[in-house]
């Protein structure tokens, strides 16, 4: 198996579908309420997630507790996504200090990366908040769940357009 990218006791690597079963199985209760309140149980969201696009598994000491990915928009955009187990509870240092390393990958392939959140998912947004995601205030409602979305863009945060990017003029 090859390690895309290794934090402490956690690595990330290609998915393998033996992998969907086992994240599934355990997954944690917002994910599990955010599949049923998208339409999925949790093994077809991973399954066609892991079918329509770029698809990586969170390992714990050989074990997969999360897996994630990218379903391209078109060429400079994709959906990012992450479903995952307890686990990464257990893990939760590796698991930060990991994050941004696997948000630059996933940038490389694809500069703009966008998705939506449920809005009672105050974790999950503070988490997409600390590692640079944008969460705007455009609230969608699907399946009677308010969802918010949340985009980076590569490219803003290195433009001058950005405020920490731009010139002093002095």
């Amino acid at each position: 198996m090859v390690e895309v990218i290794k934090q402490g006791r956690l690595s990330v690597v290609p998915a393998e579908s033996e992998h969907i079963d086992p994240i599934a199985r355990d997954i944690r209760a917002s994910d599990f309420k955010e599949c049923l309140w998208l339409g999925f149980t949790p093994e077809e969201a991973l399954t066609e997630a892991f079918n329509d696009g770029l698809a990586l598994t969170l390992m714990a000491e050989g074990k997969p507790i999360g897996m994630m990915g990218v379903v391209p928009h078109d060429s400079t955009t994709a959906w990012v996504w992450f479903l995952a187990t307890d686990s990464v509870t257990d893990h939760w240092r590796d698991f930060l200090r990991g994050t941004r390393k696997v948000i630059a990958y996933l940038e490389k392939l694809f500069p703009q990366l966008i998705n939506i959140v449920p809005l009672e998912n105050t974790e999950t947004i503070s988490w997409l908040s600390w590692a640079g995601f944008d969460v705007t205030n455009r609230i969608y409602d699907i399946n009677g769940h308010d969802f918010v979305y949340f985009v980076r863009c590569q490219e803003y945060s290195r433009s001058v357009h950005s405020p920490s990017s731009r010139p002093v003029m002095h």
